[in-house]
């Protein structure tokens, strides 16, 4: 299968991409800057992405160019959001095969039960999850096969930034981790757990329309985080912000064996090697 990747110079765009060519699958990788193995291409402007899909036909597009926040009140940057919506919106209008959508936990907005099933989206609070949803609803009313999957917070070795980044970082070096001193809904994921799933979904054959949510199993919460690192390196910190719990419905993913083999706690040990 022929998979045309976009976003692949990003942060998960590009452990997709490793994770397709190490599955021998052909790919081609697209992004804003010249790089070797990677195609040039400029995703606003729409003969470019029309030329790009003729000269490759991809049998599969997984789309995970957008601008992705990554500060709080980036989250509420309208003008990014609907540059990334414009975006889908030519990939869809130059393409006809099947694509697989990055969205995002923040489609649920403030989800009003655990876990949450992917029915419950449809309320998301910022620009960024607006945008991520009227991305989603654009895919199913363009009428072909596609997959839209839903992601939490991502992590990984190459972020040195972010709160996974300075909670581990900071333990693990027997400093203070900068904790939120507000309430903030939360949820995080390895960025080859997530890459690796991914992959798994878009190999899937795809003959309608449907939203999957990947994670790891359990409840997560900015709380639960600094429980499980202190006791990974054996220290303690108080903390007495009281923040919000979040937990994804899984069934879907599980039922195409697209989950990581590891938990949330083994993908922090993980990452704590890492850094």
């Amino acid at each position: 299968m022929r998979y045309l990747v976009t976003g692949a110079q990003g942060f998960l765009g590009g452990q997709v991409v490793n994770a397709l060519r190490a599955a021998g699958e052909l790919v081609t990788a697209t992004g804003r800057r010249p790089m070797d193995n990677v195609v040039c291409c400029d995703l606003s402007e729409r003969r470019n992405v029309v030329r790009l899909v003729e000269n490759i036909s991809p049998d599969r597009i997984v789309h995970c160019a957008a601008h992705v926040p990554r500060t709080l009140e980036e989250y509420q940057d309208g003008s990014n959001a609907q540059a990334s919506l414009r975006i889908l919106d030519i990939v869809l209008s130059a393409s006809t095969c099947p694509v697989v959508f990055i969205s995002s936990m923040t489609v649920y907005g403030t989800p009003r039960h655990r876990p949450v099933v992917e029915q419950d989206a449809g309320d998301p609070t910022s620009a960024y999850g607006i945008a991520k949803w009227q991305g989603e609803q654009r895919l199913m009313v363009d009428g072909r096969p596609g997959l839209t999957v839903r992601i939490p917070g991502l992590f990984g070795p190459s972020r040195r930034n972010g709160l996974v980044y300075n909670v581990v970082n900071a333990f693990k070096y027997g400093q203070l981790p900068q904790l939120p001193l507000t309430s903030i809904l939360w949820a995080a994921m390895h960025v080859d757990d997530a890459a690796e799933s991914i992959v798994k979904l878009a190999a899937l054959p795809i003959h309608q329309f449907e939203a999957i949510n990947i994670g790891y199993h359990g409840v997560y919460s900015i709380e639960i985080l600094r429980s499980l690192v202190c006791e990974i390196y054996g220290q303690q910190v108080d903390y007495e912000v009281k923040q919000p719990h979040f937990e994804f419905d899984l069934t879907r993913a599980e039922s195409y064996d697209a989950l990581p083999g590891c938990s949330f706690r083994d993908a922090l040990v993980k990452f704590g090697k890492q850094i």
